[in-house]
């Protein structure tokens, strides 16, 4: 829905990131959009991105929002780089070994409890969304397909403070990313989720951080698919052979 851009704040002289929705944009993608900004804005923990502030356009809607920049890199980088280190022979250096990537997995599971916590659901878990900041700082990213627990598409009502409009996928509609559903998610059964689809997201990233690759991969999109609803993985073995 958005492209994210280096800026800077003029009036603090800070460097910051800045995520404007894409031109011609849909309705529904812009509200989406918007959620997406009162979402994080209101998930005020250590491990979630914080959001500085909103732009808006003149009938109110956002034209994008500011958030803390984050440099480092993503957890997927650095799954790929140690599967690469492995594949070479070379030694693990602390960065990319598994206890390393452990910890950065329980600040993520701490994240996504606090969210659960206050009804909401990320349905777009993946090692693409999470960054590691270059402190080891960990951040949770990219709600914008969020989700109150429960909600109706025309009646029920996001449970953050402050946030009114109604939830904006309806039952059937498949969103998200394949190779990181639950089997639920991907039939669209959208009003049956709830914090497990979430928590059996974090079991396939798992999976990646210690085997070193997908738990679920498929020669096609639909063969992809058809694996998730009946909650296939792959073997449980090191990338290493080992």
């Amino acid at each position: 829905m958005g492209k994210v851009y280096r800026a800077e704040q003029l009036e603090l002289e800070r460097q910051v990131a800045y995520k404007r929705i894409l031109r011609g944009a849909s309705r529904l993608q812009r509200e989406r959009f918007a959620r997406e900004a009162r979402i994080t804005a209101q998930l005020d923990h250590p491990n979630i991105v914080p959001v500085h502030t909103v732009d808006l356009d003149d009938e109110g809607g956002a034209n994008g929002y500011v958030m803390k920049l984050v440099e480092g890199k993503t957890l997927r980088t650095l799954v790929a780089e140690a599967a690469e280190a492995h594949e070479r022979g070379e030694a693990i250096d602390r960065e990319h070994a598994l206890p390393t990537l452990l910890e950065h997995f329980l600040k993520i599971c701490d994240a996504v409890a606090f969210a659960h916590d206050r009804n909401v659901l990320h349905r777009d878990l993946k090692p693409a969304n999470l960054m590691v900041g270059s402190f080891g700082e960990v951040y949770v990213m990219d709600w914008g397909i969020a989700r109150s627990i429960g909600a109706s598409e025309s009646r029920e009502r996001m449970s953050l403070p402050g946030a009114a409009e109604p939830d904006l996928t309806a039952d059937g509609e498949i969103v998200g990313s394949a190779a990181y559903m639950s089997p639920e998610q991907v039939m669209g059964q959208n009003e049956l989720l709830d914090a497990r689809s979430d928590q059996y997201v974090l079991g396939l990233i798992l999976f990646e951080l210690v085997c070193l690759k997908k738990a679920r991969e498929a020669p096609t999109t639909e063969e992809l698919y058809l694996a998730a609803s009946r909650g296939e993985v792959a073997p449980l073995s090191h990338v290493s052979k080992r």
